[in-house]
């Protein structure tokens, strides 16, 4: 088993028709390590974090998550290792509005039965856990409809689903971005907290600098990325 969570080798990708966005010579990750991600808008932070999500395609190059190439996984099989082994925090939260906060957070158990087993026998105990470890602990809020909820708290129910049943890999793009300054230090405090316990790779991207205190390092995209000041491939 390889040590490193995410390797990636010569990686390029552009839009169609478009200009690079991004061309990364080596960028990895070792498992267990909390990583920080910096960058400005536009500098290819979420596109990165697609890629190495296996949504997108690289035009070239080697990505290998959890010693897997993500380019030889297709279609059901790569949804699976992805359900299986990767969590996600996204900067729109993706939860679906005709499910009770509960019922959201618990969904990956549903697509993978290695996310179910490590959450435990009771998925729903769980996943009132770790709603409660991020403030959201009032019983029938978890039985209402998501989007009853507001911006700041459906933040937090995202980060939970991310969280159910210990992936490999935590991504958190922008994680923080609804939540006030009170409440973002405690929700950072707690992945970290989550995820050292479950030995999971945690890759956090922002833009704000200041929540990268106790991280064990600091990456930014215009250190790894030629294409943000170049525009043109080698």
């Amino acid at each position: 088993m390889t040590d490193l969570a995410i390797e990636l080798t010569d990686v390029h990708f552009a839009w169609p028709r478009g200009e690079p966005v991004l061309a990364i010579a080596k960028f990895e990750v070792a498992r267990g390590e909390r990583v920080f991600l910096k960058g400005a808008s536009g500098s290819g932070k979420s596109t990165l974090l697609g890629l190495i999500g296996g949504v997108l395609q690289q035009a070239r190059g080697s990505i290998q998550i959890l010693g897997t190439s993500m380019r030889d996984l297709r279609g059901s099989h790569k949804d699976a290792f992805r359900a299986a082994h990767i969590g996600f925090i996204f900067q729109m939260f993706n939860l679906l509005p005709f499910l009770s906060v509960l019922d959201n957070v618990t969904l990956p158990a549903r697509f993978s039965r290695a996310r179910a087993a490590r959450a435990g026998v009771d998925l729903k105990a769980e996943a009132r856990r770790l709603l409660a470890a991020l403030g959201l602990s009032d019983p029938q809020l978890l039985l209402r409809p998501v989007t009853a909820l507001s911006i700041g708290q459906q933040q937090r129910v995202a980060a939970a689903r991310a969280l159910l049943g210990r992936p490999d890999l935590l991504i958190a793009d922008e994680p923080t971005s609804a939540l006030d300054a009170e409440t973002r230090l405690g929700f950072i405090e707690m992945v970290e907290r989550e995820c050292a316990g479950a030995a999971t790779t945690l890759l956090f991207v922002s833009h704000d600098t200041a929540l990268s205190r106790g991280f064990d390092r600091t990456v930014s995209m215009d250190e790894i990325n030629r294409a943000a000041s170049t525009r043109s491939w080698p």
